[in-house]
C-alpha cells in the first residue's frame, strides 16, 4: 500500500482509501506499479476491516494502460447550481473521488499525469466518470499551459467548499516559474483551482507556498487555512486564496525523520464536524507499510499540532501486569507481553513524569539495543522540545550515530507531572513502530527494530499496560447492505 485518505461516510462510518499495487489476471491491474485503489471500513476510528480494491487502473488495450495511479481524495457533492448533473446526466451521485493516472490520455508526449473523477452512491462502490479516457474520450482534468507545465505533476486534489456552493480546490502541481513567488525562476506552489460541482474544474495561479513538493491537504479553521505540504511541513494563510506562508511555530508538523510518510490533513469537507481535523499517513516498517494511527489536529495557542484522537481509546485491550527488574544496576519494567510474537499484536503503555527533571521521558528496549523518547531542556520561553533516538541501556547517552532527534512542537510543559502514552508494535517484517503522545500531543511516529516489551521511564512512572486489541470478525458484518 501507499498513500492514504479518508472520509466520514454520513452513518458515521469510516472509510480509509489508499494505493495498493495488486495481482489479478485482468488485463487492466496486471502492469505497472500502483494500479488500484482499495478500501477498508471503520465503525469506530482505529479498527478497518479491508474492502479490497474499488477502483482499477485504465486500460485502452493491453499494449497501452495507464502507468500508474496517484492518490486524491473522496468528498461530497455538493452542487453550486442545483441543475448541474454529472457527464452521463445523473444528479444523484452522492459523492466524487479525483484520482490521477500517468502516462495515459497524453497530448504531445508521455511522462504526463491527468486527474480523472469516480463517482459513487455510498462512497464504497465507484464507478469512474471517464473510464478507458484514451478510446472512449470523456471528463477528465488536464494542465493549464497559462498557469501550469505541461508534462508536470497534476495529482491528488484536496478540496473546501466555497461559500454559497462549490469547491475551491489544491493538489500537486508544477505552476509556471514566479520570480514573484519563488524568488527565482523555478517552479513552485500547489495546484490551485474552482469548481461549482466538484467534476469541472478551472485552474487559476497558485496561492503558493514558495517551495516545490506534493500536497498532504488543506482545512479551515475560522478565518485561517492550514496546508500541509512538502513532506509533512505546515503552512498557512489569512484566505482560501492564499497566500501560504510557512507557520511560525510547528512547522514541521509531521515530518518523515521516523519513517512516516505522507501525512495529509481532511478538515470539514470530510468529516463534516467543523471541529475535527484528522490527520492520516502511513508508515514504513522495513519490508511492510501500514496505514499509520488516525491522529486528530488541534489548535492550542494559535499552534496546530497532532495530537490523540479519542476513537483511538478503542485500540486499548485487556490489562497487562507490569513486573520490575535489575539490569546492570538499572531497574527495568516489563509486562508479561514479552518478545517478537507477542509484540506483533503490541502493547499500550502509560505513565507520568516529572518535566522539571532530566533525562525525563520513556525508553523502549529492541533487539539491537533500545529507543528513548525524552524531553529536552526547555528554552527561555519555556518550550521543552522532544527528544527522540536510539539508546544502549537508559543511564548511556543518546546514540551519537542514531540521535537524538530534536522535534520542536511548541510545547510548553511547566513544572506539573505530564502524562505519556505510548503504543508498540512490531510489523510483520519484525520492524517496531513506536508512537508516543505526552499530554496528548504527538511526538513523532518511529520505526525501530524488533521491540521486546521491556521498558523503563525515567524520572517517572508506568502506571498502566495493556494489550492493544486488532480487528475483529464484527467488523467485516458491517459490510452487510452497502
Amino acid at each position: 500500500m501507499w498513500d492514504t485518505w479518508i472520509f466520514v461516510r454520513p452513518s458515521g462510518d469510516i472509510v480509509l482509501n489508499y494505493l495498493v499495487k495488486h495481482n489479478s489476471s485482468d488485463m487492466k491491474v496486471i502492469l505497472g506499479q500502483w494500479n488500484g485503489i482499495g478500501a477498508a471500513l471503520s465503525s469506530d476510528g482505529a479498527h478497518f476491516a479491508d474492502l479490497g480494491v474499488v477502483i482499477s487502473k485504465d486500460c485502452a488495450s493491453k499494449d497501452d494502460c495507464a502507468h500508474w495511479l496517484g492518490s486524491g481524495s473522496v468528498w461530497p457533492r455538493i452542487l453550486a447550481n442545483a441543475s448541474a448533473t454529472n457527464e452521463d446526466g445523473d444528479a444523484d451521485d452522492d459523492f466524487i473521488m479525483n484520482y490521477s493516472q500517468n502516462d495515459y490520455d497524453c497530448e504531445g508526449g508521455s511522462d504526463c499525469q491527468t486527474i480523472y473523477f469516480a463517482t459513487s452512491r455510498d462512497a464504497l462502490s465507484w464507478t469512474p466518470v471517464a473510464p478507458d479516457a484514451q478510446v472512449k474520450g470523456g471528463l477528465r482534468f488536464k494542465y493549464d499551459p497559462k498557469f501550469y507545465k505541461v508534462g508536470g505533476r497534476w495529482d491528488c486534489i484536496a478540496v473546501l467548499r466555497k461559500p454559497g456552493g462549490g469547491y475551491y480546490g489544491y493538489w500537486t502541481a508544477t505552476p509556471q516559474p514566479s520570480a514573484a513567488l519563488c524568488g527565482n525562476t523555478t517552479s513552485c506552489g500547489s495546484g490551485f483551482g474552482e469548481s461549482e460541482d466538484g467534476l469541472h474544474w478551472t485552474a487559476m495561479p497558485t496561492p503558493g507556498p514558495p517551495v516545490y513538493a506534493e500536497l498532504g491537504g488543506v482545512a479551515q479553521l475560522g478565518e485561517k487555512v492550514f496546508m500541509v505540504f512538502n513532506a509533512g511541513q505546515l503552512f498557512e494563510a489569512p484566505s482560501p486564496t492564499g497566500p501560504f506562508v510557512a507557520s511560525a511555530a510547528n512547522h514541521d508538523f509531521l515530518g518523515q525523520q521516523g519513517n512516516s510518510w505522507f501525512p495529509r490533513l481532511w478538515g470539514e469537507t470530510y468529516t463534516t464536524d467543523p471541529s475535527l481535523l484528522l490527520v492520516t499517513h502511513h508508515q514504513w516498517a522495513g519490508d511492510v507499510l501500514y496505514a499509520g494511527l488516525v491522529k486528530q489536529a488541534v489548535l492550542r495557542d494559535n499552534v496546530l499540532r497532532a495530537e490523540w484522537w479519542p476513537a483511538n481509546d478503542a485500540l486499548r485491550g485487556s490489562a497487562l501486569e507490569v513486573t520490575s527488574f535489575t539490569s546492570n544496576a538499572s531497574v527495568l519494567n516489563a509486562t508479561s507481553c514479552l518478545g517478537l510474537q507477542c509484540m506483533t499484536s503490541g502493547v499500550w503503555l502509560e505513565g507520568t513524569f516529572s518535566a522539571s527533571a532530566r533525562p525525563a521521558g520513556i525508553w523502549l528496549q529492541t533487539t539491537t539495543g533500545g529507543f528513548g523518547i525524552g524531553i529536552g531542556s526547555p528554552s527561555p520561553e519555556g518550550i521543552s522540545p522532544f527528544l527522540l533516538g536510539a539508546r544502549q541501556l537508559p543511564t548511556s547517552g543518546w546514540d551519537s550515530a542514531h540521535g537524538p532527534l530534536i522535534i520542536d512542537r511548541h510545547l510548553s510543559l511547566g513544572d506539573a507531572p505530564s502524562t505519556f502514552r505510548v503504543l508498540a508494535r512490531n510489523a510483520w517484517s519484525a520492524q517496531g513502530m513506536i508512537e508516543c503522545y505526552v499530554n496528548g500531543v504527538l511526538t513523532l511516529p518511529f520505526t525501530v527494530s524488533g521491540l521486546t516489551g521491556v521498558f523503563s521511564a525515567w524520572n517517572g512512572t508506568v502506571t498502566a499496560a495493556a494489550r492493544l486489541t486488532l480487528p475483529t470478525q464484527q467488523l467485516e458484518s458491517s459490510r452487510g447492505g452497502h
